[in-house]
């Protein structure tokens, strides 16, 4: 299973290692290409921020369907994917492979994250449940056209080993910036309900064009701003779909990290729906208006501990490699689930916090560290076949992994069933209690497979180094023909 990586180790000299080309990215480029996160995070994490509280709480649509309604556009994002990392490989264009799809799927995944959340007053639940689908499912449409192409411009930026964690740093330090508004986007919308004499079903539109507005200029910069690295990989053969595909599954690595992050993302979608609903119905006693601002504080102390961890992470990831960083993040989320048990509690809303902290340092090291292996990955795919294929391999990455999430996005409503959960009832003391037990062990069932399958991970920083001096060898012997 892993001989394509245990083949790398051989005798390659020190100073040929040491030769690999380290060429620094300006903080121009970094910038230019981090900030587009931001615009990612609004589709990632805002629509499932404000899909619950809006549609649901506010305008009583039932949780399953709307499960199915967040789901079936994450379904259809997925299948577009490899579609579009295999066109976008193969593109050809004046103006280059990636810029072209991130400047048009920027402006569609804007307009329509804007018009999600204007649905019309007084349409009954079948009605609202269509708009909800059709807009989210065009919103996702533009994500998918923007989404595969950037990540491919990321990877693209650099070849060094560290330097490509400095610049998925930059990418987390931008999504945590996004983090800090986030969970204030319910809260913001009763104070601009408040602000025109409405609820929040008024105010949401409001804080919706804000959205859109700014989800424009971030997601567009890498298109107007970024130049794409030449590199003798643009030469290369046009690389057919289903090859494509079929390449990519095979690369042992690849499907290791993706059951890694899937686990970690199965644990937070699973027990997402079940977090709001304690901190609502039973840390803050059913006040919503008050659990939305304990949950606007959440928000900021998340992107408040990315944003500091996220330094500390490249740190500590050049002195003790990825991998080890990554284990170490697991082993702090799983005890932040864990500690909810007694940090969740209504005497003290706000000791929640904590546990929000211990969590998102954890995850942070997945976050910030799984864009850099994705990248050393395709070193290691370049070197077994020939090929440049960033593209392809965050499509397939994406496919698998909005397929699967999409479909435990379904699954989560019934677990919120399951634990007793009734809509618009004041829950028992049974059902709070039978959530707070699934939320810890749901995650700590996920987070303990995906620990193992790090241990299994076989690219380390010598094996990184030792692939991309080959690759540098090969390209020069090219070069000298």
């Amino acid at each position: 299973m892993t001989s394509e990586v245990e083949a790398i180790h051989t005798s390659i000299p020190e100073d040929s290692i040491q030769a690999e080309l380290e060429v620094k990215v300006s903080l121009k480029d970094k910038v230019a290409w981090g900030v587009s996160s931001v615009s990612d995070q609004f589709v990632t994490n805002g629509i499932q921020t404000l899909a619950l509280p809006i549609y649901n709480l506010s305008l009583g649509l039932d949780p399953r369907l709307l499960g199915w309604g967040l789901a079936i556009p994450r379904i259809l994002d997925a299948v577009l994917d490899p579609a579009i990392g295999n066109f976008s490989d193969n593109a050809r264009t004046r103006w280059g492979r990636r810029r072209p799809f991130v400047f048009v799927g920027a402006i569609l995944l804007s307009v329509f994250f804007a018009l999600m959340w204007m649905p019309p007053r007084g349409w009954n639940h079948n009605w609202l449940f269509a708009y909800f689908l059709m807009t989210s499912m065009l919103c996702y449409f533009g994500y998918a056209v923007f989404v595969i192409p950037r990540g491919a411009m990321g990877i693209e930026l650099s070849s060094d080993y560290h330097e490509r964690t400095g610049i998925f740093a930059m990418n987390s330090f931008f999504a945590y910036l996004a983090g800090f508004l986030m969970p204030w986007l319910y809260n913001l919308s009763f104070q601009a309900g408040h602000l025109v004499n409405g609820d929040e079903l008024d105010g949401v539109g409001l804080v919706a064009i804000g959205c859109g507005v700014l989800m424009l200029v971030c997601a567009i910069s890498p298109a107007l701003f970024l130049r794409e690295r030449k590199s003798s990989h643009v030469q290369q053969s046009h690389i057919g779909l289903a090859d494509g595909f079929r390449m990519t599954l095979s690369n042992y690595p690849f499907i290791l990290m993706f059951f890694i992050v899937f686990l970690i993302l199965l644990a937070c979608f699973l027990v997402g729906p079940m977090n709001l609903y304690i901190s609502i119905d039973y840390v803050c006693g059913g006040d919503k208006e008050y659990g939305s601002k304990v949950g606007g504080w959440n928000g900021m102390v998340q992107g408040a501990v990315g944003l500091l961890a996220t330094p500390l992470i490249v740190w500590v990831a050049h002195r003790i490699g990825k991998k080890n960083t990554m284990i170490i993040g697991q082993l702090i989320a799983m005890s932040g689930f864990i500690s909810s048990w007694w940090l969740f509690t209504p005497n003290y809303p706000y000791l929640q916090l904590v546990e929000t902290a211990l969590v998102n340092i954890g995850l942070a090291c997945v976050w910030v560290l799984s864009g850099s292996i994705m990248a050393d990955i395709c070193d290691t795919d370049e070197l077994k076949t020939g090929l440049r294929r960033e593209g392809m391999f965050g499509a397939v990455y994406a496919f698998m992994n909005k397929t699967s999430t999409a479909c435990v996005t379904i699954v989560a409503g019934y677990v919120l069933v399951l634990s007793g959960y009734q809509e618009g009832m004041i829950q028992s003391p049974e059902t709070l209690f039978m959530m707070r037990l699934l939320f810890i062990v749901i995650t700590v069932a996920c987070l303990s497979i995906s620990l193992f399958l790090t241990f299994l991970f076989p690219i380390t920083e010598q094996t990184a180094r030792e692939v991309r001096a080959r690759l540098d060898a090969r390209k020069n012997t090219h070069a000298d023909k």
